[in-house]
């Protein structure tokens, strides 16, 4: 952007030069229309221009922190898996399909490939890890309605039998740790996982970095 600017302003400064000398020395009137017409031309090209690149860096912006947030999570998951991690591992909106056209003449095409890999693989996570939690609440959901009908079940005991029984069925439940899960989810969670490569520190990611004007 700089360099634009500079050459912007040396053209316009010599378009003004030349439009003074043009009317000092007389000159018609056709040549000083032409040169302000080509003054006006000029400005308007720079104005689109300049609006191109600011919305360039933009997209850029977005990318380099979309990248980070998934990269961050990433580790964090990878150091410890807590609940806590596992709460960033989501994707509420993948900006990489809607805004890579904006760096074709950014990135080359390995760059372009790696790009859409980490993408990719970064969304595939957080399905898997939707559809595994999905499993776990079913499963919770499931003893939660197995327990609400054996307790429906004891109404015809006396009151302290019922209390007995009812304490009984909600320890058992309670104690009961075991939920299933589909071996299916936790491989995809696994895979996910292992084939997430980072961007951070790649000659792509340094050019993203670099139009987004981040350090």
């Amino acid at each position: 952007m700089r360099k634009l600017i500079i050459a912007s302003v040396a053209y316009l400064s010599c378009w003004a030069v030349i439009l003074h000398l043009l009317n000092k020395f007389g000159i018609s009137g056709d040549y000083v229309a032409s040169g302000t017409t080509a003054v006006v031309g000029y400005l308007a090209y720079l104005v689109f221009e300049l609006g191109q690149i600011s919305q360039l860096r933009s997209a850029a912006k977005i990318l380099v922190l979309d990248i980070r947030n998934a990269e961050d999570a990433h580790g964090a998951v990878r150091g410890g898996a807590s609940f806590a991690a596992w709460s960033k591992v989501v994707i509420p909106e993948n900006n990489w399909p809607k805004l890579k056209q904006n760096f074709v003449s950014v990135l080359n095409s390995d760059e372009f490939k790696i790009f859409d890999q980490f993408f990719h693989t970064w969304s595939e996570l957080a399905s898997a890890k939707k559809r595994w939690e999905e499993f776990q609440f079913s499963g919770i959901a499931a003893k939660a309605q197995y327990v609400q009908q054996k307790l429906i079940d004891l109404e015809s005991l006396d009151s302290a039998e019922l209390e007995k029984r009812r304490r009984s069925i909600i320890d058992r439940v309670n104690g009961e740790k075991f939920l299933f899960e589909p071996d299916l989810a936790s491989h995809q969670l696994s895979h996910f996982l292992t084939t997430l490569t980072p961007l951070t520190g790649t000659t792509g990611f340094e050019k993203l970095r670099k139009v987004a004007g981040i350090r």
